[in-house]
C-alpha cells in the first residue's frame, strides 16, 4: 500500500528521497541510493530524481545552507556511469558551486569544458536510457528464440525470468553484465513483475515453462542441493523449480502428480532459499509440504537429507535444525527429540555453537530420562573445545549432578564462563522447577563462594543481562536459592539449612528469609483437612482411655450436653 501511495504521488515520492538523500548518512550517498533501493517501495532514485535534487541544491547553495561534502557525494554520483548524467547536469552542477563564474579561457574553464565532454561522451555513448532499453530488447529477442526450450521447462534458459519473478535482484544486473529495467516494486505480484519485463505474451510462456521444469528428469536431488548450499553455492534449477510449484499453485494444478523426488527437490531449495527477496510475495512451504511429506517418514528423511551433511562438515550454525524444532517438536511422534539425541551420540566433534543448538533441542523436545542417559553413558567423552565441554556439562549439572561431580567441580573451578553456561540450563530456559533439588544445591553451594551476592541493580531480576557478569551471577545464584524455598518438602529445608551453615557466607540471609518462606509454605503442604472419621478417632482417644461421653457428645443426648460447648 505505501509503494502504491509512492506511485501515485509523485511530489511526495520525490520530497522522500530528497530528504533522505540530503541527510547526511554513515555510507554516504551511494549507500544510501542502495538502501532506498532495497525497501522495495519504487524509491531507488533516477534519472529525474537527482535533476531535481542537483536543481535543490542549487538554490540551497545561493543562501549557503548546503553540506559542502552532501553536494560533492550527490555531484559525484550525478556524474557516475550508472546515472548517465549529460552535459546539462554538470553545468547546473557547476553553477550551483559558484564554478560557472570563473572566466571564459581560464585553466579551470578548460578543465571545466574537458569534464563536460567527457561526460557528455559517456551519455551518447550510453544513451539516456536507450542502452538499457536495448538491453531489455535483447534479453527478450533472447527468450523469444528459445521458445521451444522455454516449454520444455530448461531451467538453464529460465534462470533470469526466475530471478524477477522471484525478486532476486540482489547482484542480478551483475551476473547479467548490463542493468535491467525491473520494477523492484514490493506491491507487485511475481506475475505481474514479469509481464512488465518481458510482456503479455512471453511472460505467458515462460510462465508455462516454469510448470514445465516440474516434469523434468534431470533436476538435482534433494541431497545434492543440500550439499552444494554447504559450499555456498546453488544449482541453477532451484529458482525456477520454486516459480513452478508457485505457478502450479497459483493455477490450481495438484502437486500429488509431482514426482516425489522432484517435490523433496522443491522443498529443499525452498528452504535454502535466499531471504534477499522483498518483493517476492511467494510463500509455498505448507502446500510444499504437506505433499512432500505425507507421513513422519518423509520429514525425517528430509531433515536428515539437509542437517546430515552439516554435521559432517561441523558447521557453526546449522540450517534447518530451528525448523525440525518448531514444526516436529513436542506431538510430533518426538522427531525432533529422537533426531536431536542421535546426533548428539554419533557427532562427538560438533563444535560449541552446533552443539548447543542441538543440546537445546533435545533437552526441549526428547523424554528427560533419555537425555539423562545419554549424558551418563558420554561421561568421559573428549570434547573437541571449551565451549562444547562447558555445554555438555551445563546440561550434566541438571541432569546428572552426582555422577558428574568431580568433573563439575573443576569446570566451576578452571573456568569462569561456567556459571553462565549452567544459567542457560536453568534460569533462562526457566527449567527452575524442572531441576533437581541437588542440582539447584550444587549451584549456591559451588558458586556461591565464587560470586558474592551484590546489590541488584534495576533490571537485574532477568536472565541474559551481560556473558559473566558479576550482577547477573548474584542474581541467579539468589534465584536459585528462592527456587530452593519454593520446594515444600524436607530435604528442601535441609539444603537451606546447609546453606545457612556451611557455604556462600553473603547469601546466608537470603537463605534464612528464604527457610522462613519455606516452613510457612511446608506448614500449608503437609496440613490436612481432617475428616469426621478422623475427627470421631481422636475424640475416643481420651487421657483417662475410657472414652466416655463421646458418643452422647456425638448423638446429643442429655448426659454429654455439659460437653458440646467445649467440642
Amino acid at each position: 500500500e505505501l509503494a502504491a501511495v509512492f506511485r501515485s504521488d509523485g511530489t511526495l515520492r520525490a520530497a522522500v528521497i530528497q530528504h533522505v538523500l540530503m541527510t547526511p548518512h554513515q555510507g554516504g550517498v551511494w549507500m544510501t541510493c542502495r538502501d532506498l533501493e532495497k525497501t522495495g517501495l519504487g524509491l531507488d532514485p533516477v534519472k529525474d530524481d537527482l535533476d531535481s535534487l542537483l536543481e535543490t541544491l542549487r538554490v540551497r547553495s545561493e543562501n549557503g545552507s548546503i553540506d559542502p561534502e552532501t553536494w560533492r557525494e550527490v555531484l559525484e554520483f550525478a556524474r557516475s556511469p550508472r546515472w548517465k548524467a549529460g552535459g546539462e547536469r554538470v553545468r547546473a552542477a557547476d553553477e550551483a558551486s559558484g564554478e560557472g563564474e570563473t572566466a571564459a579561457g581560464s585553466k579551470e574553464s578548460a578543465e571545466r569544458a574537458r569534464a563536460e565532454k567527457n561526460v557528455a561522451d559517456e551519455g551518447v555513448e550510453a544513451g539516456t536510457g536507450g542502452t538499457q532499453q536495448a538491453d531489455d530488447r535483447r534479453h527478450r529477442d533472447t527468450l523469444s528464440g528459445q521458445a521451444g526450450r522455454i516449454a520444455a521447462g530448461d531451467f538453464r534458459v529460465l534462470a533470469l525470468p526466475a530471478a524477477v519473478y522471484l525478486g532476486r535482484f540482489e547482484g542480478l544486473e551483475e551476473r547479467e553484465g548490463a542493468p535491467l529495467r525491473v520494477s523492484r516494486d514490493a506491491s507487485l505480484a511475481p506475475g505481474e513483475r514479469l509481464r512488465e519485463f518481458l510482456g503479455e505474451d512471453l511472460s505467458e510462456k515462460v510462465l508455462d515453462g516454469f510448470v514445465a521444469v516440474l516434469r523434468r528428469d534431470d533436476l538435482p536431488r534433494a541431497s545434492a542441493i543440500a550439499q552444494i548450499h554447504i559450499a555456498g553455492g546453488e544449482y541453477d534449477a532451484e529458482a525456477p523449480l520454486i516459480c513452478g510449484i508457485d505457478v502450479a499453485l497459483r493455477r490450481g494444478l495438484p502437486l500429488d502428480t509431482v514426482e516425489r523426488s522432484t517435490l523433496e527437490a522443491a522443498c529443499m531449495a525452498w528452504h535454502r532459499a535466499p531471504e534477499s527477496a522483498p518483493g517476492g510475495q511467494i510463500d509455498i512451504g505448507s502446500d510444499l509440504e504437506a505433499a512432500a511429506f505425507r507421513g513422519i517418514e518423509d520429514a525425517e528423511r528430509h531433515f536428515r537429507t539437509s542437517i546430515e551433511p552439516q554435521l559432517v562438515c561441523n558447521r557453526e550454525f546449522i540450517e534447518d535444525l530451528e525448523r525440525l524444532d518448531v514444526e516436529f517438536g513436542v506431538g510430533s511422534d518426538g522427531l525432533a527429540g529422537r533426531l536431536s539425541l542421535e546426533w548428539l551420540r554419533s557427532y562427538p566433534e560438533l563444535n560449541g555453537h552446533a552443539l548447543t543448538e542441538l543440546m537445546t533441542c533435545a533437552i526441549e523436545n526428547a523424554p528427560r530420562d533419555a537425555v539423562r542417559e545419554m549424558i551418563v553413558d558420554c561421561r568421559e567423552r573428549v570434547h573437541p573445545d571449551e565451549r562444547a565441554k562447558l555445554v555438555w556439562l551445563s546440561v550434566a549439572c541438571v541432569l546428572d549432578p552426582n555422577g558428574s561431580r568431580q568433573a563439575l567441580l573443576e569446570a566451576a573451578e578452571t573456568s569462569p564462563d561456567f556459571i553462565e553456561y549452567v544459567r542457560e540450563q536453568i534460569g533462562s530456559m526457566l527449567r527452575f522447577a524442572d531441576t533437581p533439588l541437588d542440582s539447584l544445591l550444587f549451584v549456591v553451594e559451588v558458586f556461591g563462594t565464587c560470586w558474592p551476592r551484590m546489590v541488584q541493580k534495576r533490571g537485574s531480576g532477568q536472565t541474559g543481562g551481560g556473558w559473566n557478569d558479576p550482577q547477573e551471577a548474584s542474581a541467579f545464584i539468589e534465584r536459585t536459592i528462592h527456587a530452593i524455598a519454593n520446594r515444600p518438602e524436607p530435604e528442601a529445608s535441609e539444603a537451606l539449612v546447609a546453606v545457612i551453615a556451611n557455604h556462600a557466607p553473603s547469601y546466608a540471609d537470603t537463605a534464612r528469609q528464604a527457610l522462613a518462606f519455606q516452613c510457612g509454605a511446608r506448614r500449608e503442604f503437609e496440613h490436612k483437612v481432617p475428616t469426621v472419621g478422623g475427627f470421631r478417632t481422636l475424640m475416643t482417644n481420651t487421657p483417662d482411655g475410657t472414652g466416655q461421653g463421646i458418643e452422647s457428645i456425638i448423638s446429643g443426648s442429655g448426659a454429654g450436653r455439659g460437653n458440646e460447648t467445649r467440642c
